[in-house]
């Protein structure tokens, strides 16, 4: 996916990138989603559709985080690519703990309001904030953003489908 050139063009892709992840995750039978299966070709990885859910709920988290950030987040080692793997690797176990007792119904619902919440926080920013280039760099807001969505929803959509393959 090319990077955005405007803000309604970033809204439209993220927008996008979250309706074909709730059309997938729509379709989970409440009677399995906490049913684990074996999925990835190389690493067999145990995983359910809760903790895809689960794990989606922490990345709209670093998201807006980076959002708020505005601008200066782009140039920030703390959110970079490598740093932003290395925290949700470091909170994916506290967060799948925290929402383990909670309904499918829930993990929708908590899953939609982040992305809504992310929707907000990126039209709120001004196109000179998201598309300015960082300081020492290219990058802009507006692509890491999108970088970050796509890379996140693309990898879930992925476990989902997976998953659901098995089950």
């Amino acid at each position: 996916m090319k990077l955005p050139a405007s803000r309604q063009e970033l809204l439209r892709n993220i927008r996008d990138r979250h309706r074909q992840f709730r059309i997938e995750a729509a379709t989970i039978r409440a009677s399995l989603y906490r049913k684990t299966a074996e999925v990835g070709p190389a690493h067999r990885m145990p995983i359910d559709a809760a903790t895809v859910l689960i794990d989606m709920i922490l990345w709209n988290t670093m998201i807006l985080q980076f959002a708020a950030a505005g601008p200066r987040g782009v140039s920030a080692p703390y959110y970079c690519r490598e740093a932003m793997l290395e925290r949700v690797g470091r909170l994916a176990h506290p967060f799948r703990r925290d929402f383990a007792s909670r309904s499918l119904h829930d993990l929708h619902e908590l899953t939609r309001l982040g992305q809504e919440r992310v929707v907000s926080s990126v039209a709120l920013l001004s196109e000179a904030a998201l598309f300015a280039p960082s300081e020492g760099g290219t990058e802009t807001l507006g692509g890491r953003l999108q970088v970050y969505t796509c890379m996140a929803y693309a990898n879930a959509l992925s476990k989902l489908r997976a998953w659901k393959q098995v089950v």
